[in-house]
């Protein structure tokens, strides 16, 4: 009897759960996982209590709204922490502007968000200067997320230095991008600094943001050192001759970078030459991409040589590409 009430427990649970999601506005798309999905609807004890103890969930929210609510929002999510964990929140071109991302980031920190999210996605929202201080301020102590996105956004250089101090603290970020967001030399040469002393981040994206040469020479310094970033893209920063021969260089010391992105940064002839003599100590970078960088004819030759038969993707010949590109 003991038994049939503990079976009949659980469905209980898991109806509600599923009664919980149905109540949730027609904007947020959830998804289950699929171990989850298949539990509701089966609705077997076994399963169901997996349902309740273990789900985990992936929550996007469609088709921006001008009165973004944070506050809102993270109060319906925070109905579902009694059934499921909320692990991914995608909020891409959703409105959220510069007041909402520093109310969303409060926000998660004080809910159940705060103990379970990993992935945040807040690319396209005109976030802007403040708006960026105010989430990465937010985010300095998290100790559960491990990617945030806040591509093509108009950070601007205060925000760089702001997510640079954020990432002195944060332990958990392993993935970054910040592509599309003008940080300019300042944020550029700030995050390169910061890199010096983190640990944990291993991919990091900065197309389109006008860093310059100063902050690409920079980052080369960062490369000698770091050994942890597997993957790095800078194209569309207008490094020029100086800023890729400096990463050039670093690329003889480095021994854990594999791609490496490039395009567009003004190299010029001669730039690939600096390349194709350090690709022959290198031997872990298996993705590198100088595209649109005006190389010569016989330097594309000898950075095909140098790059020989490791496998990977080596790209030199295109000539014309679009300043950003996530």
């Amino acid at each position: 009897m003991a038994t049939q009430n503990s079976q009949g427990d659980r469905v209980k649970r898991c109806l509600e759960l599923q009664d919980a999601l149905q109540q949730l506005p027609p904007e947020i798309q959830h998804k289950m996982l699929p171990a989850c999905r298949t539990i509701v609807l089966r609705r077997t004890s076994k399963t169901m209590q997996m349902a309740v103890e273990k789900a985990d969930a992936v929550v996007q929210v469609r088709d921006g709204n001008p009165f973004f609510n944070a506050q809102g929002l993270v109060e319906k999510l925070n109905g579902l922490s009694m059934w499921c964990k909320v692990t991914v929140l995608r909020l891409k071109d959703c409105c959220v502007w510069r007041h909402g991302a520093g109310r969303l980031g409060e926000a998660i920190a004080a809910s159940f968000l705060s103990a379970s999210l990993v992935e945040l996605d807040l690319e396209g929202n005109g976030i802007e200067d403040s708006g960026g201080r105010a989430l990465a301020k937010t985010l300095r102590l998290n100790t559960t997320l491990t990617s945030l996105n806040l591509n093509a956004n108009r950070l601007g250089e205060g925000s760089g230095r702001s997510l640079a101090e954020t990432l002195r603290l944060n332990t958990t970020i392993t993935s970054l991008y910040l592509s599309g967001n003008g940080l300019g030399e300042g944020g550029g040469r700030a995050l390169a600094k910061t890199l010096l002393l983190n640990t944990t981040l291993t991919s990091l994206a900065l197309c389109g943001n006008y860093v310059g040469e100063r902050a690409g020479r920079a980052l080369a310094r960062t490369l000698v050192v770091n050994t942890t970033l597997t993957s790095l893209k800078l194209s569309g920063n207008k490094l020029g001759k100086g800023g890729g021969r400096a990463l050039a260089a670093a690329l003889g010391f480095n021994t854990t970078l594999k791609s490496l992105d490039l395009a567009t940064n003004h190299l010029g002839k001669g730039g690939g030459r600096w390349l194709a003599r350090v690709l022959g100590v290198n031997s872990t970078l298996t993705s590198l991409n100088l595209s649109w960088n005006k190389l010569g004819e016989a330097e594309k030759l000898t950075l095909c040589q140098s790059w020989g038969d490791r496998g990977g993707s080596l790209e030199v010949d295109k000539q014309v590409i679009l300043e950003y590109q996530p």
